[in-house]
């Protein structure tokens, strides 16, 4: 992608944590992508962006297997108002993240001209 004139944002590990600092989904791995999703809504919309506005998405998620990813597709439509991923992005199985009750973690990079 070439990017002349714009801002790139990136937003950095994105979990399932709700304000109050609490784990949301503990060992659903579904439940911690919606929360995880929900934080990186937030984040780009404190920014002036949205998910339209998303090039590159990396998730994390602890002991992933390929039966998640139509349900971890599904999961990104859903918080996006319906719009399949247009964005470059990966998913990537891990053995652990920083906290033992995380199972998914979000990044993404967007640009606004």
């Amino acid at each position: 992608m070439v990017s002349r004139g714009s801002q790139l944002i990136f937003v950095n590990g994105q979990v399932s944590r709700d304000v109050s600092g609490a784990t949301v989904g503990v060992g659903d791995v579904l439940a911690q992508l919606t929360q995880s999703l929900r934080n990186l809504r937030a984040a780009l919309v404190a920014v002036g962006a949205d998910g339209q506005d998303v090039v590159q998405y990396r998730v994390s998620v602890v002991n992933y297997d390929e039966s998640l990813l139509a349900p971890l597709l599904k999961a990104f439509a859903d918080e996006f108002d319906g719009s399949p991923i247009i964005a470059a992005g990966a998913i990537i199985g891990v053995s652990a993240l920083g906290r033992a009750d995380y199972l998914v973690e979000v990044e993404a990079i967007a640009t606004l001209a």
